[in-house]
């Protein structure tokens, strides 16, 4: 939905921009929160920390939900610290744009909802409850839920259908022990032990001590974990990965426990500043804590700043279809049907919603109909797959030479499937490659 706004105001290129600005967003709301929390040291560090986050800096290049997503929900977060009707709309609105980016993270409306609610009371009567401010946030933030259980009602027939196949089957108890097991060890893995110091910040709020949080704002403390909380909650009994990509699911997580690692330095570093002979080391710690992921594991930094060169077989695949592409033609593949069909507008079939014994007579039955079946495969990401789940059908060998192949460090083929009789019969042709 971003991505069209953005491509419906700005053009095509304006959609390259909402995933790093959308990262902007999340700099800037962890800026806010810190900020009065422990003040400005604190906000400078948290944002720094978000800004060179290697988890945050990855999705803010990909084209995926998990950097808007969280963007929307700290956002909600931090305006809603504001006073006012205006405050609590924006932050409803914000929770609704999470929502629909991201519909799982449902229940972090919930907690927003309550702190709203509750936060100033002072006595625990009808008096003492921000009922206003709990009305118009309920009201703005149960849009998104809404619009989510109509759109899934409209194209999959039920308010709680979701569009992913074999949705049954993704959350499991089975998966908690392996999420319980892994994730924490990925978590250390890219961040080390260092962010775990945010934990400190819970104690401070505890303990009631003014050293790291002030009294007035213990409850933005108590908001960062029951978001976090919430977050993992969500995600617990999901399926199970082990590949450190797949930390972008905790990205709220990972945001609270910045926060509150930047009032632990932000408090080491003042009292540091008051030692003449130390004052040398409280630049050091900022710049440190602020660079630490990064500076950790220079390996994921190197794959974020060569992640341009591996995404330009993408670009050069596009250009190159559009003009070559019939407006018969229907694009048979898995990874770049999304692409492809921004690029030409044409047709695109799924290969992996294709039953391995189909796919001959799906092939046949689109040329007896008119259409030009053409085969789109990334030989890395999904050629091993392909051969082996078609393994035994005509095509599904892809034994005939493509019309072009798309190189940088990896390489997307393009097949012409009509070829294949052609090229049985003796035919030959160049290969186009596009470097």
């Amino acid at each position: 939905m971003l991505i069209a706004a953005a491509t419906a105001l700005g053009g095509a290129w304006a959609a390259y921009l909402v995933a790093p600005l959308m990262h902007a967003v999340l700099a800037w709301s962890v800026f806010s929160i810190a900020r009065r929390l422990a003040g400005d040291l604190a906000g400078l560090i948290a944002a720094t920390l978000l800004a060179f986050n290697p988890v945050a800096v990855m999705h803010g290049i990909h084209p995926m939900s998990d950097v808007p997503a969280a963007a929307a929900w700290i956002a909600a977060w931090a305006v809603g610290l504001g006073v006012g009707p205006g405050a609590m709309m924006a932050s409803g609105l914000l929770a609704t744009l999470a929502v629909m980016t991201r519909p799982n993270l449902v229940p972090l409306t919930a907690v927003l909802g309550l702190v709203w609610l509750w936060r100033g009371s002072h006595v625990r009567d009808w008096r003492g409850w921000q009922w206003r401010d709990g009305a118009i946030f309920g009201v703005c933030g149960a849009i998104g839920p809404l619009i989510v259980a109509w759109s899934q009602y409209v194209f999959y027939g039920g308010v709680a259908t979701p569009g992913y196949l074999g949705a049954s089957a993704f959350f499991r108890i089975a998966h908690l022990w392996p999420n319980i097991t892994t994730y924490p060890h990925l978590f250390v893995l890219v961040h080390g032990w260092l962010p775990l110091l945010g934990v400190v910040a819970v104690a401070g709020a505890v303990m009631k001590t003014p050293l790291l949080i002030r009294a007035e704002h213990r409850s933005i403390v108590w908001t960062g974990m029951a978001m976090a909380a919430a977050n993992v909650a969500a995600y617990l009994f999901y399926l199970p990965y082990d590949t450190a990509f797949f930390l972008r699911f905790f990205l709220v997580c990972i945001t609270v426990l910045s926060i509150g690692l930047s009032a632990v330095v932000a408090g080491a570093a003042r009292q540091l500043w008051r030692l003449p002979a130390l004052r040398w080391i409280a630049p050091l710690v900022v710049v440190v804590a602020a660079l630490w992921p990064s500076l950790r594991r220079p390996d994921i930094t190197r794959f974020i700043a060569g992640e341009r060169a591996t995404q330009a077989r993408i670009q050069m695949m596009g250009e190159y279809l559009a003009p070559v592409l019939s407006p018969e033609a229907t694009m048979l593949g898995f990874f770049h049907t999304g692409a492809v069909s921004h690029y030409t507008k044409r047709n695109v079939l799924r290969t992996d919603l294709v039953a391995s014994e189909r796919l001959d007579a799906l092939v046949d039955d689109l040329q007896n109909r008119g259409n030009s079946p053409v085969f789109v495969i990334d030989e890395m990401l999904e050629e091993p797959d392909f051969r082996s789940r078609f393994a035994g059908t005509r095509y599904g060998a892809l034994d005939w030479p493509p019309r072009a192949e798309f190189i940088s460090n990896a390489r997307i083929r393009y097949w012409v499937a009509s070829d294949r009789d052609r090229y049985l019969a003796g035919e030959r042709w160049p290969t186009d490659v596009l470097r």
